[in-house]
């Protein structure tokens, strides 16, 4: 057994703040195209006093196996998707007081024989980029 001094490095304490969790997510939006069908651009509403967010997708609902964790924004370009499955989405907001639950479950199809998305998801996506494009503008 050593003797004398020694040093204590990479010690990491976890627990919880003493504030509120944030609050749940609103509006979740995936956009899939005919171009593409494997990917997907899924943007939703941000959480006040979230700095991150876990995205689960999966095949079936009770299934949401994949989780994506990303930091510092509300939308994802995701690649991985196959062509005519059916997904399912669910997100958690992440704060330094804890993890809101995933209880919405969001169902995300492309119409495999028209191959379009719906006429109100592309409006909304367009509006979301145009809104992002003024707020970048005024800073």
């Amino acid at each position: 057994m050593p003797t004398g001094k020694f040093a204590i490095s990479g010690l990491r304490v976890f627990g919880l703040g003493s504030g509120h969790k944030p609050g749940r997510w609103r509006e979740l939006l995936v956009l899939r195209t005919q171009k593409d069908r494997r990917s997907a651009w899924i943007r939703w509403n941000p959480v006040d006093d979230a700095y991150a967010y876990n995205v689960y997708m999966g095949t079936e609902p009770d299934k949401l196996y994949n989780c994506i964790m990303i930091y510092g924004a509300n939308e994802y370009w995701l690649k991985t998707m196959d062509i005519e499955k059916t997904y399912y989405f669910s997100i958690e907001a992440i704060n330094e007081n804890g993890v809101t639950s995933s209880d919405r479950i969001i169902k995300i199809r492309l119409n495999s024989k028209k191959g379009s998305c719906k006429v109100r998801q592309i409006l909304i996506f367009l509006l979301l980029i145009c809104i992002r494009d003024v707020s970048t503008q005024d800073r």
